[in-house]
């Protein structure tokens, strides 16, 4: 009984050694380029950016990464800044995340846009945080597959205080930031919520092509009920009309989903969404815009019914 206990030990340590060492073989850091960019050196206090982290499997063997989502990257990035030697992440925390590999073909890339400012920015409200005024140095960190870590090059920014329209700009845009959050604290009725939809489409008209406008349609679009404002085409033409003043906009993505998102509650969705993002690519001839929806029809299950 004891010599088929022992050989059965030893058949399974063999196993693993096979798996481990054929995985092994199939992961190695050198062969992971892993990059980080932002669209523009300077920003606005409280604009919206994301930060692009890229990996690219540069070997000739299938390679993988844990873990690649927003919130880990997030967590794990080196952020310093002039005033601070480091940022402190105060969002989800990442360990609470399933461990997730993904696999990533030879010549493959993967990436991932991160509103970076949400998760290690140090101003701003509790419901839209923000880097306060400064320089940052930024440096992205993640795992292989065999848990090494694995560091990107560094990339610098700069924010700096809003002068002219945008200093008005974000007078208003903090007083609806602000309201936002009072709502949050508190049980709201729909006059307040309609107050709210009213000063977001004064601010859209007033600064349609501000830094700070696709975050105020976004807030518009979280707080519309059925009244005065309801969820409906409306939306779509405030988004629209948004996209036309604002064609390189880093809010593109997210107001890209909640159109997405509206066709949802209407009958025949999926029919509708794609009357309505065809046109739309049609009329605003944006290639940024043409590759959102794009992935839109990728990813999310509204065009994955039958």
């Amino acid at each position: 009984m004891k010599k088929f206990i022992i050989i059965g030990l030893l058949l399974s340590i063999a196993i693993v050694s096979i798996l481990y060492y054929t995985f092994r073989a199939n992961t190695s850091p050198s062969n992971l380029d892993f990059q980080i960019s932002v669209e523009k050196i300077t920003f606005l206090k409280g604009e919206e950016f994301d930060i692009i982290f890229s990996i690219t499997n540069v070997g000739s063997k299938i390679d993988s990464v844990q873990n690649f989502n927003s919130v880990t990257l997030s967590s794990d990035a080196e952020i310093s800044s002039d005033k601070k030697p480091t940022l402190p992440y105060g969002g989800m925390p990442a360990l609470d995340l399933p461990l997730y590999y993904y696999k990533i073909q030879p010549n493959e890339n993967i990436s991932e846009e991160v509103s970076l400012q949400f998760f290690r920015g140090d101003d701003g409200a509790p419901f839209y945080i923000y880097f306060s005024n400064g320089k940052y140095k930024v440096r992205g960190v993640c795992k292989d597959g065999l848990g090494q870590t694995i560091k990107s090059n560094t990339i610098e920014f700069e924010i700096i205080e809003p002068e002219g329209i945008e200093k008005q700009a974000f007078e208003d845009f903090s007083f609806i930031v602000n309201y936002q959050k009072n709502l949050e604290k508190r049980v709201t009725n729909q006059g307040d919520r309609i107050l709210l939809v009213d000063k977001a489409i004064e601010f859209l008209h007033k600064y349609p092509t501000s830094v700070y406008t696709g975050r105020i349609l976004y807030i518009s679009y979280h707080n519309r009920e059925p009244g005065k404002y309801k969820f409906d085409e409306s939306y779509l033409n405030d988004i629209e009309f948004f996209l036309e003043k604002n064609p390189k906009s880093s809010s593109l993505k997210p107001l890209i989903s909640s159109m997405t998102a509206y066709f949802w509650s209407v009958p025949n969705g999926k029919e509708k969404a794609i009357e309505h993002f065809n046109t739309l690519k049609q009329k605003l001839n944006n290639s940024r815009v043409d590759e959102l929806i794009e992935e839109q029809y990728r990813q999310n299950e509204l065009f994955k019914e039958q």
